[in-house]
C-alpha cells in the first residue's frame, strides 16, 4: 500500500469521514502538534486529467472540514507512519508557522491579459544556485509584477481583505493569488470584478480555493523531497 499525502492540517481529534481520489477512508496522523491528512491506495496515482480533477475535487472538499490547511502537492507519497510521523516532528515549527498564516483564510484568483507590453515572465528561470538565491530571484519578480499599474489597480480595490498575495506572469496573462479570510470572499469578488483595466480588459475571478498558492515548496520539501526524491511545488488552481 502507498500512503497519498493530501494536506497538513490542524489535527482536531475527529475523523474527516472524507475520502480520496480513490474512494480511499482519509484519516489524521498526528505529532507535534500537527496533522497531516493520508489516504492509502494501492499505488501512487499518475497525473491524468481525471486523477487532477479528483484531486481538486477533494481539496474542495477537505478545505471545508478544516479551519486551517496546507495542501500538498499531488501524488506525494511517503513510505509509512513512522516517517511521516519523524518527518512532522522535525518540522513541526515551520508547518505549525505555515497553518497560522492559512487559518481561516481562502485562495481567490484574479486574472486577466496583460495588455502593457511588459516582458517579465514568471516562467523565466530563476537562480538555483542555493534556497536563498532562489528565494531572493523570486521574490525580486513578484515585485516587478506586483508594481504593474493593474495590479495596483486591482490591489487597491479589494487590500481590506488581501493577508497575503502572489503574482505570476504568462503569455502575458497576469494572475493575482489573494488569501482572504473566508468570510469576504464574496465581497472581494464584486470588489474585484466591478474593476474596469486600461483597453476594456476584463477581469477574470475564480474561487474560493484551498490555498495552493501559498504553501511553501521549501517548507514541503522535507516530505516530498525525503519521500518520493522529487522535487515539490506548489499547486496553484483557478
Amino acid at each position: 500500500m502507498t500512503l497519498i499525502l493530501y494536506a497538513l492540517v490542524t489535527p482536531s481529534g475527529e475523523k474527516p469521514r472524507l475520502r480520496g481520489m480513490r474512494g480511499e477512508l482519509l484519516r489524521v496522523v498526528s505529532a507535534a502538534g500537527v496533522g497531516a491528512l493520508i489516504g492509502a491506495v494501492s499505488s501512487s496515482p499518475q497525473p491524468k486529467a481525471r486523477n487532477l480533477r479528483a484531486y481538486h475535487d477533494v481539496m474542495l472538499a477537505v478545505s471545508r472540514r478544516f479551519t486551517a490547511l496546507v495542501p500538498a502537492r499531488f501524488g506525494t507519497a511517503v513510505a509509512d507512519e513512522a516517517e511521516l510521523s519523524f518527518i512532522l516532528r522535525t518540522r513541526a515549527e515551520s508547518f505549525r508557522r505555515l497553518l497560522a498564516a492559512v487559518r481561516g483564510r481562502v485562495q481567490m484568483t484574479a486574472r486577466f491579459v496583460d495588455v502593457s507590453g511588459g516582458e517579465e515572465d514568471s516562467e523565466r528561470p530563476a537562480d538555483r544556485s542555493s534556497g536563498t538565491a532562489y528565494l531572493r530571484s523570486r521574490a525580486m519578480l513578484h515585485v516587478r509584477l506586483a508594481e504593474s499599474a493593474a495590479c495596483v489597480q486591482l490591489r487597491g480595490r479589494a487590500k481590506r481583505w488581501i493577508r497575503s498575495e502572489r503574482v505570476e506572469r504568462r503569455n502575458r496573462v497576469t494572475t493575482m493569488y489573494h488569501l482572504v479570510p473566508r468570510g469576504a470572499a464574496e465581497r472581494y469578488r464584486r470588489a474585484i470584478e466591478d474593476v474596469a483595466l486600461p483597453d476594456g480588459q476584463r477581469v477574470h475571478v475564480s474561487g474560493p480555493f484551498p490555498p495552493f498558492a501559498f504553501a511553501d515548496p521549501l517548507q514541503l520539501e522535507a516530505v516530498a523531497g525525503r519521500a518520493s526524491g522529487a522535487p515539490i511545488s506548489a499547486r496553484r488552481r483557478g
